[in-house]
């Protein structure tokens, strides 16, 4: 009896205790745009749809009033203009999950079928692969890690800090 005693206090405090950790891990808001960039190199822009949520989107998306979820890499090359040739990679979306205290996610896919642009030109690439881990380090913050792997155009893994830049409409 005494035995049982003590195995239900321990599972009650192990239970208690991811119930806290989970309380007390930084999440973002809702409906939030999170930005990096690195001039010449990448950004990422991550966007909510709720707290736990990263939302998708497809590739070449020129033109939106808001910040769309998605990778741009700028790519090695003749410049036209004085602009690069660049990816515009979407995102298939995210759910966080709770690991270590922190919220996060990590994807690998594939984008077939992109673009790579160039002021005055586009060249549609066959495929190109994605890996982007992020940790929720703040709720004005979300850190991670990026790599891509394309014909003529590729990021090798490069971290990023992505700051709250603003609210989006719901």
């Amino acid at each position: 009896m005494r035995a049982r005693s003590i195995v239900m206090v321990l599972v009650f405090v192990v239970a208690a205790t991811g119930v806290a950790e989970a309380a007390s891990a930084a999440r973002p808001a809702a409906h939030s745009s999170y930005g990096f960039r690195k001039a010449g190199r990448f950004s990422v822009t991550l966007n909510t749809i709720a707290a736990t949520q990263i939302s998708s989107s497809p590739a070449n998306v020129l033109g939106s009033q808001f910040p769309i979820t998605g990778i741009g890499v700028t790519c090695p090359g003749k410049k036209v203009s004085g602009r690069s040739p660049f990816l515009d990679l979407g995102f298939p979306g995210a759910t966080l999950k709770l690991k270590h205290g922190h919220y996060g996610f990590s994807r690998a896919y594939t984008e077939r079928g992109v673009s790579k642009l160039v002021p005055g030109a586009t060249t549609t690439l066959k495929s190109v692969k994605i890996k982007l881990s992020a940790t929720v380090a703040t709720s004005k913050l979300i850190t991670g890690t990026v790599s891509v792997k394309a014909a003529g155009c590729s990021l090798k893994s490069s971290t990023f800090r992505a700051k709250f830049t603003q609210t989006l409409p719901s």
